[in-house]
C-alpha cells in the first residue's frame, strides 16, 4: 500500500508516529504545527524537530524534549531558544557539538564553553575571543584536540603548559606555537615523539639538532626531509636512515641486500614504463610537430659522439 505523504488526520498521524515510528515529514503542515503531534515525534527522535513548524521550533517544551534526545538538533531551534541557557546546556550535555549553534552570548559563557571543549576540543573555534585567552578553557580543549591551539589567543600560543599539552596530543599543533616555543627543545621533542613530521615546524636551529634528527628518523625514515641539509649528509644520520628504511626485515647479511634488490627491480619496471611512454609521445609529436622531434634526435646524436 502506497504511503500518503500529506496525512491530515490527527489520530492517524499519532498512530503512525507513535506506534509505527513514521516521520513527522509525512504529515500535513497543519499537523506539523500541532503541539501534541510534534511532541510525540521529537520524544521518539530528536531529529524530527527539523520538520516542525517555525512556531513550534520556538516552543521551549518541544525543543527541550528534542535536545534531550539529540543535542545536535539545537541547529533547528529558533534564534531565541539558541540563546536560552537551560536549553543550550541540555543540548551540549547530550552532544557537545551543539555548542556551535548556540548564540554569541552563550559562546562567552565559561561554564558552557568548558563543557563543550571537554567533549570536543575543536569547539574552541566557536568560543568567544575572551575565553580563547582563558588558560583553563584552552587547556581543556588542546588536551583532547591538540590542533585547537590554532584558535587560542596569541598569548596562550606562547604559554609553555598549553603548547606542551597540545603537541602531546597532536605533534602537528607545533605549527601554531609561537617562534620561541618552536625553538624549545623539550616542546619540539614531545611533538616529534607524537608525530615525526612535526619536525617540519621546528625552528631552523632545532632542525640542525642531531639528537632530534636521530629521534625523528628512527620513528620514520621519511623524517629525513625535515632535517637540516648538512645533517642529511652526516655519516651517522645516513646509517640510521638506511636502518630505518629497512627496519622490518633488517639483516646485516641478507636483509638489506634482498630489500635493495627488490627496490632495484621495481625501479627497472618503472624505467621500462617511462621508456614506453616516451615512445608513444614521440610518435604523437611526429604527427604534430616532426621538426621538434628531429631537432631532439640531432642533439642526442651529438651527445653520443662526444
Amino acid at each position: 500500500m502506497r504511503m500518503n505523504f500529506n496525512i491530515d488526520d490527527k489520530s492517524e498521524a499519532l498512530n503512525l508516529i507513535g506506534n509505527q515510528g513514521k516521520s513527522l515529514s509525512i504529515v500535513s503542515r497543519r499537523l506539523q504545527d500541532d503541539k501534541d503531534v510534534v511532541l510525540l515525534a521529537v520524544s521518539r527522535k530528536g531529529y524530527e524537530l527539523k520538520f516542525a513548524s517555525k512556531r513550534l521550533r520556538g516552543d521551549r517544551d518541544i525543543v527541550m524534549k528534542a535536545v534531550e534526545n539529540d543535542g545536535y538538533v539545537l541547529l533547528f531551534a529558533s534564534k531565541e531558544l539558541k540563546n536560552d541557557e537551560r536549553v543550550v546546556f541540555k543540548a551540549v550535555e547530550n552532544n557537545a557539538s551543539a555548542f556551535a549553534y548556540a548564540s554569541r552570548r552563550l559562546h562567552n559563557n565559561k561554564k558552557l564553553a568548558l563543557l563543550a571543549v571537554h567533549g570536543y576540543g575543536n569547539l574552541l573555534e566557536y568560543v568567544s575571543k575572551r575565553l580563547r585567552g582563558d588558560k583553563e578553557v584552552v587547556m581543556a580543549a588542546v588536551s583532547n584536540y591538540g590542533y585547537a591551539l590554532k584558535y587560542a589567543s596569541d598569548k596562550l600560543r606562547g604559554d609553555y603548559d598549553v603548547v606542551f599539552a597540545a603537541v602531546k596530543n597532536n605533534g602537528w599543533a607545533l605549527q601554531y606555537a609561537n617562534e620561541l616555543l618552536a625553538d624549545n627543545k623539550d616542546i619540539v621533542m614531545e611533538a616529534v615523539m607524537e608525530d615525526y613530521s612535526a619536525l617540519k615546524w621546528a625552528s631552523t636551529r632545532l632542525k640542525r639538532d642531531k639528537e632530534l634528527a636521530i629521534m625523528a628518523i628512527k620513528k620514520c625514515d621519511k623524517a629525513i626531509k625535515y632535517v637540516d641539509r648538512d645533517l642529511q649528509i652526516d655519516d651517522e644520520i645516513i646509517n640510521i636512515y638506511l636502518r630505518s628504511c629497512y627496519e622490518e626485515n633488517f639483516d646485516f647479511q641478507y636483509g638489506v641486500t634482498n630489500t635493495l634488490k627488490n627496490e632495484y627491480e621495481r625501479l627497472l619496471k618503472e624505467q621500462r614504463l617511462i621508456i614506453q611512454k616516451q615512445k608513444k609521445i614521440r610518435c604523437l609529436l611526429m604527427y604534430i610537430e616532426p621538426s621538434y622531434v628531429r631537432n631532439i634526435d640531432e642533439r642526442e646524436k651529438i651527445k653520443l659522439k662526444k
